[in-house]
């Protein structure tokens, strides 16, 4: 089952599936590459269930998995990071089930769980949990499941049973009434 396709900026595909890892295809010379997990490879992606790809501007590949965190794939020095939760450290992921991600045009990373929405640092590695906004207004559901960045820099947050935008300039959500 494929899970999310999504193309490169040299034009490639990397392909996230549900039990067989993430698949890179090379559309120059037309092969592909499967990357797995591997309990005795340190550098292996965290899980085979891929649920949300994103790239940054270094050709790292962010890799959201259902239940083993958030991976930082570097597919030039074949190096991985992965980001779980820790129960006892409010700067790590706000979930290990990753299911939504978004480099919006200011760089920033955002990170779609079933526990809510993170803005990861990279240069920091610690994510920043996005519970409420300024006013204190908060998501509907916490399971989010697609993140979309509009023309305005306005993120769109899909969750279980509902559609909300968050404004990351002001700190604010808009909840869109009616979109279940």
């Amino acid at each position: 089952v494929v899970n999310v396709i999504k193309q490169d900026s040299k034009g490639d595909f990397w392909i996230g599936t549900n039990d067989k890892g993430l698949n890179y295809w090379n559309r120059t010379n037309n092969t592909i590459r499967y990357y797995t997990h591997s309990e005795t490879n340190n550098n292996s992606i965290s899980s085979n269930n891929i649920k949300a790809i994103a790239f940054d501007a270094d050709g790292k590949i962010f890799i959201g998995t259902h239940n083993a965190g958030l991976n930082l794939f570097d597919p030039a020095s074949g190096r991985n990071i992965v980001y779980r939760h820790n129960s006892v450290d409010a700067t790590s992921i706000a979930g290990d089930m990753v299911y939504a991600l978004r480099k919006d045009q200011k760089n920033r990373v955002w990170v779609g769980t079933r526990s809510g929405l993170d803005r990861f640092d990279p240069a920091t590695h610690t994510f920043t949990h996005i519970v409420t906004d300024r006013t204190g207004k908060r998501l509907s559901a916490p399971e989010i499941t697609y993140l979309f960045e509009d023309s305005k820099g306005r993120i769109w947050i899909g969750t279980i049973n509902s559609v909300t935008i968050w404004h990351p300039d002001d700190l604010s959500f808009e909840p869109i009434p009616g979109a279940t």
